[in-house]
């Protein structure tokens, strides 16, 4: 009896086992098989950029303030022709060579670094021109006026000597002035021995007691300069902001000079004559 219920019990079991099999193979998903080709979805590579966060003009050097770094896929930087990271030149001496509007691509194009061609017109205002200026070295200071600065041109003239060539130490005073020939010119170059100079002023002969700096001026300076040059005792000043006149006579600085003279025939005293 007792062997009849074991039985009975495994045979119970082994149906229920058989059914759970059967309906777990019904719910199995069914592979269909397809003989299009499998497609590996990989990422995209992006390609690093510089953009202007503010315009920049023509002739200026590129600070890191003025750009910002972005990434752009691939596709989408084809399309300006960018295919790696581009790169910008941060040294105050490289130059952009054309207007770059706000939220434009830097393109390595757009700089001029100082060795290559067209650089130094990147460096002249727009209208203005170089001039190559002798002065004297006496009053300068090392290292005070630098290209980039600007400076004021004095003058010392005469109209009865040539002080070009006579130094600072004329032997007559009689209409020798000093005036301010020019103010805030700006300086390219001073010639200071250093062949790092872009901009430098060829001579054949340096002349003692004279160093040439080449200045930026304007178009309709060049004709009074190569007079003053040839005629005038020339000193330059760092720019300045001045309060009175900045002219001068000989008798502004010695109270007893006379600059003219008279000379006048003995005539009889207007009494004795009556």
């Amino acid at each position: 009896m007792r062997s009849r219920i074991v039985l009975l019990i495994a045979s119970i079991a082994l149906i229920i086992g058989v059914v759970g099999l059967v309906d777990l193979m019904k719910k199995a998903p069914v592979q269909v098989k397809t003989n299009e080709p499998v497609i590996n979805v990989a990422e995209e590579r992006h390609v690093t950029v510089w953009k202007a966060i503010n315009p920049i003009v023509k002739g200026k050097p590129i600070s890191i303030e003025l750009v910002k770094k972005t990434q752009l896929p691939l596709s989408e930087a084809l399309k300006f022709g960018i295919k790696n990271d581009t790169k910008v030149d941060f040294d105050p001496s490289t130059l952009t060579n054309t207007d770059i509007h706000q939220g434009a691509i830097i393109m390595p194009e757009y700089q001029t670094s100082r060795t290559q061609p067209g650089y130094i017109d990147l460096l002249i205002t727009n209208g203005m021109t170089l001039y190559p200026l002798q002065v004297s070295d006496k009053n300068l200071i090392n290292d005070y006026i630098r290209p980039g600065g600007y400076v004021d041109v004095l003058t010392v003239s005469s109209p009865n000597i040539n002080l070009a060539a006579n130094a600072d130490k004329p032997k007559r005073f009689k209409g020798v002035k000093a005036s301010m020939f020019l103010k805030h010119v700006k300086v390219l170059s001073v010639d200071d021995g250093d062949d790092s100079d872009v901009i430098s002023a060829r001579a054949s002969v340096k002349e003692k007691g004279m160093t040439t700096i080449v200045i930026e001026v304007h178009p309709d300076d060049l004709a009074r300069l190569a007079l003053a040059q040839r005629t005038m005792h020339i000193e330059i000043y760092r720019s300045q902001t001045y309060q009175k006149p900045t002219y001068a006579e000989v008798r502004s600085i010695m109270d007893n000079y006379v600059g003219v003279e008279e000379f006048r025939g003995n005539t009889a005293n207007p009494r004795e004559a009556m």
